[in-house]
C-alpha cells in the first residue's frame, strides 16, 4: 500500500476525530472538516439525508463524493444497519487512491499500515455512536463491498456509468480548493444524467452557484444552519421528495 503523498496530512479535530489536511503549491492549505469535530460535522450535515432516505418507499440510492476519511460512508452503513435495510445502493467516489484503496483494505482486514489505523480509529468513532459493534459495522460494509451494493469508484464525473441516485452527499472540496467542482454549469452537466427523479441533495457548502445549478435541475433548495459558526449548509429536494 502506498504511503500519503507529501501534500496530504492528517489533522485531528476538537472532538478527537481525525480529518484530513491538503495543501497546494500555492501555500493555500484546506481541512476537510471543521476543526471543532470532523465526526460531529459529518453527522450534523449528513445524517439527516440518510434519516429521510429512509422514509422513502424505494430502496436507498447513495451518491457520496469525497470519500476521504470514509465518514459519510461510515454513518450511511451504520444507519442501514440498525435500520436492518439490505436493499441499497453506494457510490463512493475519491479521486486520490491510496485514500480510495486504503479504505478497501480495512474493509478487507488486511494488515494495518499508517492510514488504515487511522480509518479504524473513524470506524470505531462512528460505530459507537450509532451503538454498533465494530466488527459488525466492517462486516456489514465488506458484505456491501462483495455483494456490489457499495461501490468505491474514482475521479467524478469521469466515473459515473451507471450511477442513478435519490440522495447525493455532495462533499467535495471548497471553491477555493477547486472551484470547477461548484460551477454553475458544471454542477448540472455532472449532475443531470446520475440523479432519480425523485432525489435529495446534502452538502456542507452553501452559495449562489450552487442554489442556481440546485433549481435548474428541479430541486428545491433548503436555507439549513451550517455547522459551529458556518452560516449555512445545504439541503435540497426533487420531485415528491419532502
Amino acid at each position: 500500500m502506498m504511503p500519503l503523498p507529501p501534500y496530504i496530512q492528517i489533522f485531528y479535530t476538537a472532538d478527537g476525530s481525525p480529518t484530513l489536511c491538503f495543501s497546494r503549491d500555492d501555500g493555500y492549505v484546506e481541512k476537510m472538516h471543521h476543526a471543532a469535530g470532523a465526526l460531529s460535522e459529518s453527522i450534523y450535515i449528513y445524517h439527516h439525508a440518510v434519516l429521510k432516505t429512509l422514509q422513502l418507499d424505494h430502496a436507498p440510492q447513495v451518491l457520496s463524493l469525497g470519500l476521504g476519511m470514509g465518514y459519510n460512508e461510515f454513518l450511511t452503513m451504520a444507519e442501514f444497519y440498525r435500520a436492518g435495510v439490505t436493499d441499497y445502493k453506494v457510490w463512493s467516489f475519491e479521486s486520490i487512491p491510496v485514500l480510495r484503496e486504503s479504505f478497501r483494505s480495512w474493509i478487507n482486514g488486511e494488515p494495518a499500515t499508517e492510514l488504515t489505523k487511522v480509518i479504524e480509529l473513524v470506524a470505531r468513532m462512528v460505530a459507537a455512536h450509532f451503538l454498533v459493534p465494530v466488527t459488525t459495522l466492517r462486516s456489514h460494509m465488506l458484505d456491501g463491498l462483495t455483494s456490489g451494493r457499495l461501490e468505491l469508484r474514482g475521479s467524478f464525473p469521469e466515473e459515473t456509468e451507471g450511477v442513478k441516485a435519490n440522495v447525493v452527499f455532495y462533499d467535495a472540496y471548497s471553491r477555493k480548493m477547486d472551484e470547477s467542482l461548484w460551477a454553475e454549469d458544471n454542477l448540472v452537466t455532472s449532475m443531470e444524467h446520475v440523479l432519480l427523479p425523485e432525489c435529495m441533495f446534502a452538502s456542507y457548502a452553501a452559495n449562489g452557484a450552487l442554489n442556481r445549478s440546485l433549481r435548474r435541475l428541479g430541486f428545491r433548495p433548503k436555507k439549513m444552519p451550517g455547522f459551529k459558526g458556518k452560516r449555512e449548509s445545504t439541503m435540497a429536494f426533487r420531485s415528491e421528495v419532502r
